[in-house]
């Protein structure tokens, strides 16, 4: 992916809400209407598909493209509405553990609307973070380190109306939890360094190296980074020194492995 990608607008919340969509396209007999079969004689335009998971469809309300949902990508009305469990909340987001459709899932909850209003992140500031976010997984997947660094993307789109919703692969506990359990052990502290600087080599900075980003894959005793929101790639114009940056974080995790940040 090119990594000077323009972030994908979304819905601006002053503006009117999108239409309502025919989301099974049927007519009034209940049959389906295939595209061209409205009996106007012309060919419709193609449409393209209601969601993605590549989080690169186009999702402003003057856009051809509908809409991505929850409800169309997982068949459910909202995750929000889902049993799980809060990993984490912030004034900026709320992420919660959920099983969907037998999958393991994270999903990290953005208001657009309401954020603004309680906290100290505009409309636009959210907006960017959650788009940033997309931009590094996509990278990672480029590069062919799709799960081995971070989680896998799943999906990014609306939940209910402009609740956003970001959501990963669920992997395992934070190193900060595994820290406060006091089980955190040299090898996990290895491969928690030994995995940023594998990030660094692809080519990410982080950006906000702390143990409650990484966590432990028990699957294969592998440190996988989250929270990419504030990730930076080699080459953006903002990055003065990418090595420098990423021996910086490499000195700061290292740090809170030290005797005196436990």
């Amino acid at each position: 992916m090119d990594s000077a990608a323009t972030p994908v607008p979304v819905p601006v919340p002053d503006e009117a809400a999108a239409p309502a969509r025919d989301d099974d396209n049927d007519d009034v007999d209940g049959e389906v209407t295939e595209p061209g079969a409205a009996g106007t004689g012309e060919e419709e335009e193609e449409v393209m598909p209601m969601t993605t998971a590549d989080g690169t469809s186009p999702i402003d309300e003057d856009s051809d493209y509908a809409t991505p949902t929850t409800q169309l990508a997982f068949g459910v009305t909202a995750l929000m509405y889902l049993p799980g469990v809060v990993l984490s909340a912030t004034d900026k987001s709320v992420t919660r553990r959920v099983q969907v459709n037998g999958r393991d899932l994270v999903a990290k909850y953005v208001d657009f609307n309401g954020g603004p209003k309680h906290s100290g992140f505009s409309y636009r500031e959210l907006v960017d973070l959650m788009e940033n976010e997309v931009r590094a997984y996509l990278y990672l997947k480029a590069a062919g380190l799709e799960g081995q660094l971070a989680p896998r993307f799943v999906f990014r789109g609306s939940d209910i109306n402009f609740i956003w919703v970001f959501v990963t692969t669920y992997e395992g506990e934070s190193l900060e939890k595994l820290a406060e359990l006091d089980n955190l052990g040299p090898d996990v502290r290895r491969g928690a360094l030994a995995s940023l600087r594998r990030l660094h080599a692809a080519g990410v900075l982080h950006g906000d190296v702390e143990l409650r980003n990484a966590v432990l894959r028990p699957s294969d005793g592998a440190v996988v980074w989250i929270d990419l929101e504030m990730a930076q790639l080699r080459g953006d114009p903002s990055v003065e020194d990418f090595d420098a940056c990423a021996e910086a974080e490499e000195r700061a995790l290292a740090a809170h492995f030290e005797p005196s940040a436990a």
